[in-house]
């Protein structure tokens, strides 16, 4: 393979554009390890390091950060969540039917199932489950819906309407979880939420909310990145709605509501919480519902966002330098 791209490559030089060169280079080393008698091995995601090269069984690991589009950060992010334990990838699914080439709900979520039923009776089973069959782009027209959903008060392409039913089918997914968890005895929460609103056509948005996505009002741009969130337990919570939140107190949130011991990180965010109830790129709401932006000066949150922004970065990026304790519990 390395030789037929090689040649591939060389056969059109004068046209390789910057990035086509620079992997050229990269099989050009690799070339000269081969014939040196240097072999390599496949990257195996629990034994691979953020950014170094090692030699394994005589083989050469290349480091995680190697993949192209993969920065250190990500790459030192997947070793510490590599530590956690397993975690499941296409192939696990790879007899199931995709939904437009991704992994369905249904049969993500059967599988969750699946892993509850087969877990040691007694031990307690932590999923951070990412879906991925409601991921643009929503122009397949191959794929064949059982329960198609059209919008029929107004035009609308072939995305709108293959999204929203993409969404019929996340709904039906979730009542299965949903159902299939209510009836089993041990306790089980869920916790379920978005990360950002579907990429529609412009003419899309203009339609529904009057305006387009580039003349946006700050108060649309924070609507255009609102996505619903849900926690659910097979026993009794407290039932709440919560007008606004933002995903970086949702952690504190479950951990409260599972009744669960709180860090004094987590317990910095629920007080926080409860002055700025959220916070995004684009602005954040105070107690009373009012929307700010990040260049109104002389407000009465500028200590809270600057103290924020210290103890964030601290606990994003100064894990060998903080102090632990404030960021995790003890078993005692």
């Amino acid at each position: 393979k390395l030789k037929y791209h090689l040649a591939e490559y060389r056969g059109r030089l004068d046209t390789l554009t910057p990035k086509e060169q620079s992997t050229l280079r990269d099989m050009r080393i690799v070339e000269e390890m081969y014939a040196r008698g240097y072999d390599f091995m496949p990257i195996d995601l629990f034994r691979a390091k953020a950014r170094d090269f090692q030699i394994i069984d005589g083989k050469l690991m290349p480091a995680l950060n190697s993949i192209e589009g993969l920065g250190v950060k990500a790459a030192e992010a997947i070793v510490e969540a590599a530590k956690d334990g397993p975690f499941l990838s296409l192939e696990d699914f790879e007899k199931e039917v995709p939904v437009r080439d991704y992994v369905g709900d249904m049969e993500n979520y059967l599988k969750i199932e699946e892993l509850f039923e087969e877990k040691e009776p007694g031990s307690r089973l932590c999923l951070f489950n990412v879906t991925m069959q409601n991921h643009n782009p929503y122009d397949n027209v191959n794929y064949v819906f059982e329960n198609p959903v059209h919008i029929t008060n107004f035009s609308a392409d072939i995305t709108a309407n293959q999204y929203l039913s993409l969404m019929k089918m996340s709904d039906d997914a979730l009542e299965e979880l949903i159902s299939y968890f209510d009836g089993v005895e041990e306790p089980v929460m869920v916790v379920l939420f978005g990360d950002h609103q579907p990429h529609l056509k412009d003419s899309f948005y203009k339609t529904v909310t009057g305006s387009f996505p580039d003349v946006f009002s700050q108060e649309q741009v924070m609507k255009k990145h609102l996505v619903p969130f849900m926690i659910w337990a097979n026993y009794d919570i407290e039932e709440q709605e919560i007008e606004r939140i933002s995903l970086n107190y949702l952690p504190a949130l479950v951990l409260k509501t599972a009744g669960l011991k709180m860090s004094n990180f987590d317990c910095y965010l629920s007080a926080l919480q409860e002055k700025l109830p959220s916070i995004s790129a684009s602005g954040y709401y105070d107690r009373e519902g009012v929307l700010h932006g990040y260049t109104e000066h002389g407000t009465e949150y500028q200590d809270l966002l600057e103290e924020y922004e210290i103890v964030q970065y601290n606990y994003l990026f100064g894990r060998e330098k903080r102090l632990e304790r404030h960021f995790s519990v003890s078993d005692g």
